[in-house]
C-alpha cells in the first residue's frame, strides 16, 4: 500500500500472504516491488509434505467442510451436517434423527451416548463420564461404559487423521491449505544497533554504561511491534529493557504515559534503576494507594507528564474503571462462558435455570460439574467488575480511563495466574478457577489494546 515498514517486521510474520501481495503488485505494473518479492522468497518456509503433517481432530486449520464430510462418512449420510468454528470452539450440529441411525450406535458410535455428543467431545478433545441411577434414584458413574465411550472418542480422533489423507484430491488441497495457513510464518530478526538512546546514562557506578545486545534488540522489537513478550532469564536485565521501551516509546510518539506494574518485592528498585538509566527522565513511583492518599496519587498520575509510572502488583485492584467500560470489555468473555456452560449442562443432561446464573446457592443444585465451574467463572468476572467500578465511582478516586495511561508493561507477568477461560475440557493440570488480580489485569490490558489498535502491552517474565 506504499507505507514504509522496517525490514525486521516486513520479512517476518505471514510472509506467504505478503509474497502474494507483492507479486500481484508487480503483475499490476509496479516493477519497484520486485525487490520485495526477491527478499520475501528468501524467507518463505519450504513446503511441508502431507506425510509430515500431524493432524488431530479439532485442528483449526482444517476447513469446516472437511469435518462435516468426516461426520457424514461416519454416519453414512452427507446431508444436513453443519460444522463451524465460532468464539474459539468448534460447533457441530445435525438433525437429532441421525442419532438413531445404525451407524450412530455401532462402529464409531455407542449405545451409551448420543452420537452428536460423542462427536462434539472428540472435536473438542474432551472425555465423557457415563452415569446411571440406582434403585433409590441416586446417580453413580458407570465405569465400564465410560471406558468404552472414551475409547470410541480416542478411536474417532485417531481415524480422522487417517481418513483425512486417504483421498488424493482432498490430500492435495489440504496439504496446500496447511502450508498456506500454518506454514506461512517467518521468525523476525530484530537489530536495534542503530538506536542512539539520547539521554541515557553514560556511566553507571565506576564504569561506562552500555546495554547488552539482547537488551538493545528487545527495545527495538518493542518499538516496531508495539507489543511483546520478553521471557528473559533472571539476571539478563529486564528492568533496563522495560525502561528503554518506556522512554523510547515516549521519544518516538508511540506512548504518552507508560505504566509499569512491578513485582511488590522489587517495585521500588525498578523505579530507581529506570531513573539511573535515564537521569533526566520523569519517573513516578507509587508505593501505596491508601484511602488517605488515593485521590492525591491518582491526580498526580493524571495531571503530570511522566516518562514512566511504576506501581506494585498488589495495587492493581485499587485502580478502578467505569462500570460501563468494564461491562463492554467483558461482554464477549461472559457470552462465551454462558454458551459453554449451556452446552456442558446439556451434555450432562442438566438444565441451568435463570436463578442459577446469579445465585450461588441455586447454582449448587446444578448437576453438571463443568457447567457449574463455568457459571462460577462468569460470576467471578461480574463480581470483580463491581469491585473495580466501586473503586472508580468513589468521590476520592479517579478512573483508569482518566489517568492518560496508554501503555502497560507487566514485570513478572507469570504472577497473574488464573485468567478466565471458557472451556469444557477436563484436562489434568488445566486451571479453570480465576483470580481477582488476573481479571483486573485482563481489563487493564484489554482497554489499552482497544485504545491503541491492539498494541502497547508488553509482558516480562523469567
Amino acid at each position: 500500500n506504499g507505507d514504509f515498514a522496517p525490514a525486521d517486521v516486513y520479512l517476518s510474520g505471514n510472509v506467504r500472504a505478503k509474497l502474494r501481495e507483492a507479486k500481484a503488485a508487480v503483475e499490476a505494473g509496479n516493477k519497484a516491488v520486485q525487490r520485495n518479492v526477491d527478499a520475501l522468497q528468501k524467507v518463505v518456509p519450504a513446503d511441508i509434505p502431507y506425510y509430515k503433517i500431524e493432524t488431530q481432530m479439532g485442528a483449526t486449520w482444517v476447513p469446516p467442510s472437511a469435518y462435516a464430510e468426516f461426520v457424514g462418512h461416519m454416519l453414512g449420510i452427507q446431508d444436513g451436517i453443519e460444522v463451524a468454528f465460532q468464539s474459539g470452539a468448534w460447533k457441530v450440529d445435525f438433525p437429532s434423527a441421525y442419532n438413531h441411525r445404525a451407524e450412530a450406535n455401532s462402529g464409531f458410535g455407542s449405545v451409551h451416548v448420543k452420537f452428536k455428543r460423542l462427536v462434539r467431545a472428540a472435536i473438542a478433545n474432551q472425555t465423557i463420564t457415563v452415569k446411571g441411577k440406582d434403585e433409590d434414584g441416586r446417580e453413580f458413574v458407570m465405569d465400564e461404559e465410560t471406558k468404552e465411550v472414551n475409547a470410541k472418542i480416542a478411536d474417532m480422533r485417531l481415524k480422522f487423521g487417517e481418513w483425512l489423507w486417504s483421498d488424493p484430491v482432498r490430500r492435495t488441497a489440504l496439504e496446500a491449505e496447511y502450508n498456506e495457513v500454518r506454514n506461512a510464518y517467518a521468525d523476525p530478526k530484530f537489530d536495534g544497533s542503530f538506536l542512539g538512546f539520547q539521554g541515557m546514562a553514560l556511566t553507571l557506578g565506576r564504569g561506562p554504561f552500555n546495554l547488552r545486545e539482547h537488551q538493545v534488540n528487545a527495545i527495538w522489537r518493542g518499538l516496531v511491534t508495539r507489543k511483546s513478550l520478553n521471557a528473559h532469564e533472571v539476571g539478563t536485565g529486564k528492568t533496563f529493557t522495560m525502561g528503554g521501551i518506556a522512554v523510547e516509546s515516549r521519544r518516538y510518539g508511540i506512548a504518552k504515559k507508560p505504566l509499569i506494574l512491578a513485582h511488590n518485592a522489587n517495585s521500588k528498585s525498578v523505579a530507581a534503576e529506570i531513573q539511573q538509566m535515564y537521569p533526566a527522565a520523569k519517573v513516578l513511583y507509587v508505593d501505596n494507594l491508601s484511602k488517605e492518599n488515593v485521590r492525591t496519587r491518582m491526580m498526580q498520575i493524571a495531571n503530570d507528564d511522566w516518562d514512566a509510572v511504576v506501581v506494585p502488583h498488589s495495587l492493581i485492584g485499587r485502580i478502578g474503571f467505569k462500570e460501563d467500560t468494564l461491562m463492554g470489555m467483558a461482554k464477549e468473555e461472559i457470552a462465551d462462558l454462558e454458551v459453554a456452560a449451556e452446552e456442558a449442562a446439556e451434555e450432562d443432561g442438566a438444565k441451568i435455570t435463570a436463578a442459577m446464573w446469579d445465585d450461588e446457592e441455586e447454582l449448587a443444585k446444578l448437576r453438571s460439574p463443568t457447567a457449574k465451574q463455568l457459571v462460577k467463572q462468569r460470576l467471578k468476572i461480574i463480581s470483580t467488575i463491581k469491585k473495580l467500578a466501586q473503586q472508580a465511582s468513589r468521590e476520592d478516586s479517579v478512573a483508569f480511563e482518566d489517568l492518560g495511561v496508554d501503555m502497560v508493561m507487566v514485570d513478572e507477568a507469570h504472577e497473574f495466574k488464573k485468567p478466565p477461560i471458557a472451556t469444557k475440557m477436563k484436562m489434568k493440570g488445566l486451571q479453570t478457577a480465576t483470580s481477582d488480580r488476573s481479571i483486573a489485569l485482563m481489563f487493564m490490558t484489554k482497554y489499552v489494546r482497544a485504545m491503541n489498535g491492539g498494541a502497547n502491552v508488553h509482558l516480562f517474565t523469567g
